[in-house]
């Protein structure tokens, strides 16, 4: 269709080629066919952003057919992650909706951003660990998604986020066990959302900050572990990513969201000496900025940007 347009279009001209207005005219349209055709090619790419929020954690993932999923969202305190760096770069890549906005579990520097996202920005459902949380954020959370009519959805192992007909979500985590636990800092983390998002041949798998302590937890699902992408626990914390998990993930890419010269001292040497011994490609926002990539279902790549 598109080759017969341009062919009609180069017969237009040719016919009206000694008045000015309308090839001029034509000329517009046969670009803006030209760009279309070249936007609908994007759209049949997955494209996964992992944005620098410093220490804190935000992914975004476009899928073909407009559909539009952020997990987690950064922090709230120093400095407001959304309006700095995430409603940004949804203004920049021209989304206007969210399908899915994924809080993996109840710390600040993961669901921080989400008060102003929620009361400024479309979104069709708001999906939580089972694990309510006790904090004012969280309750100012749900207070605000009933306010906005945003549906509230509590997701954990066994379950999916329906992302069109090319694209699946599966949650792997967290079970009962880990919902039932306490709140101390290591028993939120344990309870975070894990996602293996799949795109035909190619996947994702993000671990929000499960530490290794709740990672065996996973080992079951064994060959379905298996990424090119590992958006590694806990900003690389010395906690998360054994190599237990590394045998079963075998990832090309392994993420880091992490802050330049934070005070927990993320991620850790002995975490990254373990990812490059394996042979990963280690990515870390706080020496690339945002980490882009894309996959057309057959293969995924690393977009650097700074290249451009």
């Amino acid at each position: 269709v598109l080759f017969l347009l341009i062919g009609l279009l180069l017969l237009f001209f040719n016919i009206y080629k000694r008045q000015v207005r309308i090839r001029v005219a034509g000329l517009s349209l046969l670009f803006l066919i030209i760009v279309f055709a070249g936007s609908v090619n994007d759209r049949g790419k997955l494209q996964y952003t992992q944005l620098d929020v410093r220490q804190g954690d935000c992914a975004l993932i476009r899928i073909p057919g407009d559909i539009n999923i952020l997990v987690d969202g950064g922090q709230n305190f120093p400095f407001d992650s959304a309006k700095r760096f995430i409603l940004p770069l949804l203004r920049y890549y021209g989304v206007n909706h969210l399908r899915y906005l994924v809080g993996t579990h109840n710390h600040n520097d993961h669901i921080g951003g989400f008060l102003t996202i929620l009361r400024t920005f479309p979104v069709d459902t708001l999906v939580l660990s089972p694990k309510a949380g006790k904090s004012k954020l969280f309750k100012a959370l749900i207070e605000e998604a009933q306010r906005e009519k945003i549906a509230v959805v509590y997701r954990g192992r066994g379950q999916k986020l329906y992302l069109g007909k090319d694209c699946r979500a599966y949650i792997l985590h967290p079970t009962q066990r880990y919902v039932k636990g306490g709140f101390s800092g290591r028993e939120v983390n344990n309870s975070s959302l894990v996602l293996k998002i799949i795109y035909g041949k190619t996947s994702f798998l993000l671990t929000g900050d499960l530490e290794m302590s709740a990672e065996e937890a996973l080992f079951s699902y064994d060959g379905l572990l298996q990424s090119q992408v590992l958006k590694v626990g806990h900003h690389g914390s010395v906690t998360s990513t054994s190599q237990s998990l590394l045998n079963l993930v075998q990832p090309r890419y392994a993420l880091v969201s992490v802050g330049k010269g934070n005070k927990y001292h993320h991620p850790g040497k002995i975490t990254i000496q373990r990812l490059r011994q394996n042979g990963i490609a280690v990515l870390r926002t706080d020496h690339f900025g945002a980490l882009v990539f894309e996959s057309d279902g057959q293969s995924v790549h690393f977009v650097n940007w700074r290249e451009w």
